[in-house]
């Protein structure tokens, strides 16, 4: 056996190795890139729906800040699954508006796969899904305060509510478009009813 072929064969099994290896790892990475890219997309439509619930209860609490002492305030179920905030004022004019369920659908599938593919991305969609948790928290509490209004300890405690919700909403808002803008390079300026998600 001619000793010269040995190592060439280990040579080229090693080369072969090496490429295979390689070609693998541009495999994961792209496929990487390509998961985020897809991630950041369906995180930007959650921020969008979310966006339009924080616009309609920021409207809502600033209604409710300015006109409930001078407003016969009620709340009512829907049809769906949602609740309906109706309102009187004295001089006879009043109104209605829903109150919208934050969307989680997004956040709960892929928060936990975030860490792995982008730790940055993780924290801005870490810190947005919590504060869709304070706006969901927010939402029913105006909902629920709205409801037994007769058990208020002073007929203002729900304009003193609707300014703590006012700045707690800001702050979750702010964190809203820190994602979007991770996610889009845009600033956050739409919003959306639904996606096809």
């Amino acid at each position: 056996m001619n000793s010269s072929i040995l190592p060439i064969t280990v040579i080229v099994a090693i080369s072969l190795f090496v490429i295979k290896e390689s070609i693998e790892f541009y495999r994961r990475i792209m496929a990487d890139r390509r998961k985020t890219a897809a991630i950041k997309k369906l995180l930007a439509n959650e921020v969008e729906k979310n966006n339009w619930v924080m616009k309609s209860l920021k409207l809502q609490l600033e209604l409710v800040q300015r006109d409930w002492l001078e407003s016969d305030y009620k709340v009512t179920n829907t049809q769906s699954k949602g609740y309906r905030i109706e309102f009187e004022h004295s001089n006879g004019n009043g109104g209605a508006s829903s109150v919208f369920e934050v969307s989680t659908v997004v956040f709960d599938k892929i928060l936990f796969e975030l860490p792995v593919l982008d730790a940055n991305l993780f924290q801005l969609a870490e810190k947005a899904y919590e504060g869709i948790a304070e706006v969901k928290h927010l939402s029913g509490t105006l909902v629920e305060l709205i409801i037994n209004q007769k058990d208020h300890p002073t007929p203002d405690f729900i304009i003193s509510f609707s300014e703590y919700a006012l700045e707690e909403l800001a702050e979750s808002h702010k964190d809203l478009c820190d994602l979007y803008r991770k996610c889009t390079n845009k600033e956050l300026t739409s919003h959306k009813l639904r996606t096809y998600i």
